[in-house]
């Protein structure tokens, strides 16, 4: 099952690190009272580092990050500021798609240990 899971992993990591960097552009854009942009470029950089361990057989490492960084993003939806029809859906389908990232990164860890254990 890991083997089928990894790659869905790796596409909703690269999924995850292009909407940051889409994010920082509209954060930018809209220039609301405390907007800070360069932290959605970071956030965009840490998942294209997850992305790149994934991708290069490193699961564990790039699964951990990006199931750090989705867990993140999970906790401080609540707080996002919302202001416009626009955000709170672009908000609330990429809290959803961080949530999909994250239960694939346990789905991928609970089946990893499973094979361990049975061999």
């Amino acid at each position: 099952m890991s083997n089928r899971l990894v790659p869905r992993l790796i596409i909703l990591t690269l999924v995850m690190a292009i909407g940051e960097f889409a994010s920082s552009v509209i954060i930018a854009v809209e220039n609301y009272a405390d907007a800070q942009p360069e932290f959605a470029v970071a956030f965009g950089g840490l998942f294209l580092a997850a992305w790149w361990l994934l991708r290069s057989g490193r699961v564990t490492a790039g699964g951990s990050l990006a199931g750090a960084l989705c867990l993140f993003e999970l906790v401080s939806y609540p707080g996002w500021p919302k202001p416009t029809a626009f955000d709170r859906v672009g908000d609330t389908i990429y809290a959803v798609i961080a949530l999909a990232t994250l239960a694939t990164v346990i789905a991928v860890f609970v089946s990893r240990r499973r094979v361990r254990t049975s061999a």
